[in-house]
């Protein structure tokens, strides 16, 4: 520390954040060495520009958040006169007004309208604050047709027609992030009935096969994630089903998906796959 450089590239003082561990327990100085670290900035003339934590519990484990708190605001009770900030309610803070009453809040998924926890409870609670998703996967059926009794679906054959059925295959899978764990156990929503219709076999690299009702129309359009809190389809419902985070959900879809950003009910702007990077 004490080659610590003083000043930033342009001859300006540093100025810095002090991430401090009130039970994360993955970056930040221990609370009981705040004290010495605080001196030793000090010494360097380095600006402190703002102390903060990361609360670790979910959303219908508030308790576990309110002791964090107490922690931090313990910790930081020497410096609150100095010209610093003092911030600690990310997502799962901000609908649990948890630590809210500081300098300033982080939602990050919550800007999204997605929810940092999956289970039902958590979910609930982050719906009844009036947040929506942004975030949809659509597709259009590329190809279909009606099959007789008795054929094998995709590679393995793992799902058999009963009946005539019309499937339709959607241009995704699980190279741009669908999991191969959805085979034959989840479904796409149609939007404009709102019913949910199964992935029928293998869930192949860019490929997903689901059965229809009936014949698709030219202008149906399927959500593989839709935007909502639905149990088969959200993303808060498929990590529930798979056992995942939900910002997994939309992180795990590749770029070469286009991005279509809506205001208003009208598209604003279309990224293609090469217009940018994540």
């Amino acid at each position: 520390m004490s080659r610590f450089p003083s000043l930033s590239l342009d001859g300006s003082r540093l100025r810095v954040a002090i991430n401090i561990d009130t039970g994360m327990s993955r970056y930040g100085v221990q609370p009981q060495d705040l004290p010495a670290l605080v001196t030793t900035l000090d010494n360097l003339n380095v600006t402190i520009a703002s102390m903060y934590t990361h609360f670790q519990a979910a959303i219908n484990e508030p308790e576990k958040n309110k002791k964090q708190l107490d922690m931090f605001l313990e910790a930081t009770e020497p410096y609150k006169l100095r010209p610093l900030t003092r911030h600690v309610a990310a997502t799962t803070g901000c609908v649990q007004g948890i630590g809210t009453n500081l300098d300033f809040i982080r939602p990050g998924g919550a800007i999204t309208g997605l929810s940092s926890g999956s289970d039902e409870e958590s979910a609930g609670l982050f719906a009844k604050c009036g947040f929506c998703p942004a975030l949809s996967v659509v597709a259009r059926p590329t190809f279909f047709k009606q099959l007789p009794p008795g054929r094998g679906i995709g590679y393995d054959a793992t799902y058999q027609t009963t009946s005539d059925e019309w499937i339709a295959n959607l241009t995704t899978g699980w190279s741009d992030g669908f999991s191969r764990r959805l085979s034959n156990t989840g479904a796409v929503k149609r939007v404009k009935t709102g019913e949910l219709c199964p992935i029928v076999g293998r869930v192949s690299m860019d490929s997903i096969t689901i059965r229809l009702p009936e014949a698709p129309a030219e202008d149906d359009v399927f959500q593989v994630i839709s935007d909502d809190f639905d149990e088969n389809t959200s993303a808060v419902g498929l990590a529930r089903i798979l056992e995942a985070a939900v910002y997994e959900m939309p992180g795990n879809w590749s770029t070469r998906l286009s991005r279509v950003y809506i205001k208003n009910g009208s598209i604003a702007k279309v990224y293609h796959s090469l217009d940018y990077t994540c």
